[in-house]
């Protein structure tokens, strides 16, 4: 158990310890030689001049934290919550307005309206190219309303769909989370 290092008797123990520094040499040793030769040695100028520079700063990060402007963070979160209301009345006026008036009552983007209005008979009437697997319907899944984005009639619809989910993702992560 290499948990318990302390209930190894003393002279079986310098033998081990030994054992990973070797290692640990020999493998250095042969990822150098990799790196070096790989893409013309330009792998290896990434790691030494960005890469590891930058994991040294993150390291340094992790361990004293860093200072945040909590008003500017107020503010930024409020742009931010500004940006989503916009995108969400764009992406209302996006909606075909027969799917809208259906309903109008509590119109809301869920995943079933998102469905209407892409593949269904008052929307763009689009081929589904991914189905759900537990029913069988179109998927309403990111992945599968990127494959439109490029559609005359889908893909303003999508790109608004795209900005509000990455708005959405900025207060989350760093705004609220």
């Amino acid at each position: 158990d290499k948990g318990r290092m302390d209930l190894v008797e003393k002279d079986q123990l310098l033998a081990y310890a030994g054992g990973d520094v070797d290692a640990t040499h020999r493998v250095g040793a042969s990822i150098k030689s990799q790196l070096l030769s790989a893409h013309g040695g330009s792998l290896a100028r990434f790691y030494v001049s960005i890469l590891h520079p930058a994991s040294r700063v993150f390291e340094k990060i992790e361990r004293r934290g860093v200072y945040v402007d909590q008003d500017k963070l107020k503010a930024f979160g409020a742009q931010l919550e500004t940006k989503i209301e916009s995108l969400e009345d764009a992406i209302t006026e996006a909606v075909p307005r027969r799917i809208r008036l259906k309903h109008a009552h509590d119109f809301k983007l869920t995943s079933t309206v998102i469905s209407e209005v892409f593949f269904g008979p008052m929307g763009f009437r689009l081929e589904p190219q991914m189905l759900t697997a537990k029913t069988g319907k179109p998927s309403t899944a990111k992945a599968h309303l990127d494959l439109f984005s490029e559609h005359p009639d889908a893909g303003p619809l999508v790109k608004l769909l795209q900005e509000k989910a990455q708005a959405e993702k900025m207060v989350s992560t760093y705004v609220t989370g």
